[in-house]
This record gives structure tokens, sequence and C-alpha cells, in this order.
């Protein structure tokens, strides 16, 4: 323990120490058996989130219930589904922590998405976890960088790799470094692969690549519009 840390210990330890004397001489100063509630507080880190806004055509669906003019009650089945219409980040910022799958790429994720704050590949076989769409008419990505990604096990060497047109073309990225893209799209994707090393050719296929046991917790990338 450095000496700083050692300091800031003892006023922790001082500050404790005082709020408990102040209680007893404030509620009990006789010291008798005597029951104190101390509130503290607590500061509490945000993040800005992804607004999806979606649209849908309701002009052959019915109501009914008309006598409650305070509830819109519809019919039952909608008639037409809904389209996202926009998806945006505050200031361009996106944030994965990995308890929900509202932006997971369900068809193309084969490692596990727990959905309680991380992203599992297994030992031995190489997985592949691609976002959904992040971003919707918002005009050209021109260029988008991972700022950071934490986890566990060998997540610092993971091939990733992003894309401006949806996951039709993906080019492999370094973390902390903006990629620029040379296609038009407005449609950000990331995905991750856990496949380390290089592979050897051969007519049958592709050896010495094996999947590696790795764990991400977070990730946070920003774009750039046109």
């Amino acid at each position: 323990m450095t000496l700083s840390e050692t300091d800031e210990l003892g006023e922790l330890l001082s500050s404790t120490l005082n709020q408990q004397s102040t209680i007893q001489q404030n509620i009990n100063p006789d010291e008798s058996d005597s029951t104190a509630i101390l509130f503290t507080t607590e500061r509490i880190k945000l993040h800005e989130n992804t607004v999806k806004v979606s649209t849908r055509n309701v002009s052959t669906d019915a109501l009914y219930d008309f006598d409650n003019w305070d509830e819109c009650n519809w019919e039952g089945d909608y008639d037409n589904a809904a389209v996202t219409f926009k998806i945006a980040s505050y200031n361009n910022t996106f944030y994965e922590f990995f308890y929900t799958d509202n932006y997971k790429d369900t068809s193309n994720t084969t490692a596990t998405w727990t959905g309680n704050g991380s992203l599992v590949f297994a030992a031995g076989t190489v997985q592949t976890a691609q976002s959904d769409t992040l971003t919707t008419n918002l005009g050209n990505i021109t260029r988008a960088k991972i700022v950071e990604i934490d986890g566990t096990g060998d997540y610092q060497n993971a091939d990733i790799y992003l894309s401006n047109d949806d996951g039709v073309s993906a080019t492999k990225v370094s973390v902390g470094t903006f990629k620029t893209f040379t296609t038009t799209g407005s449609k950000l994707r990331w995905r991750i692969d856990n496949k380390i090393g290089s592979g050897f050719p051969t007519p049958f296929g592709t050896w010495g690549l094996a999947g590696t046991a790795m764990t991400i917790t977070k990730l946070k990338l920003v774009y750039e519009v046109a």
C-alpha cells in the first residue's frame, strides 16, 4: 500500500469514527442502547444510451372500446410490421455492456451473448459475435473507431471488424485507431472473432486456426457522419 493510499484509508476511518460519535451524541448521549439510521451518498456513473425509433402504418387497423376515451385499445394484431426509422447514439458514441440483446445480430453470432454483462467465446472453436445495425438514417458514416474493449482472457488479440454498409463488407481494425471507410453507407456494425493466429491454406481448408477462450464485458465505439 502506498503512502497516499494509507493517508486516504486513515481519513476514511477517521470520518467513520466521527460520524459514529456524532450520531451517538445526537441520538443517545447517555450511551444506552438505541437505534440510529445513517444515510450515505454514492456516486453512480451513467452512460449515454442509443435510441431506436420505429414507425408503423396503422391505417388499416381498427380500434375498439370507443367508449373509453382515455384508452387506445387496438383490435389485437397489427396489420403491418414496425419499421426502424432511425438509430442514433448521443454524441455519436455507442456503448455495449452485454446486459441486453437489443443490438445483437442473432443470425450471425455463435459466441454466447449472456445478457448478464458478458460476451463469452469458448476455447477450441472459432466463434463470432456481430452487432445488429447501430445507426440508421444519419447520413454516410465516414469513419469509426473502437475506443475501448474490456474483458478477460485473450480478448486483446481478438480480430475486430467494422462495417458501414450493414455488414456487407467489413474491415479489420485496431483498438484506438480510426477506420476511414472506402464504402458509402449509413448502417454501422461491429464484429469480433476469437480466431487467434494466422492460418495455413491447404486444398482441404485452412489449418492453424483455433478459437481461444475469452470474455468481453464492455465495448465502446465512436463514429463520424458526413
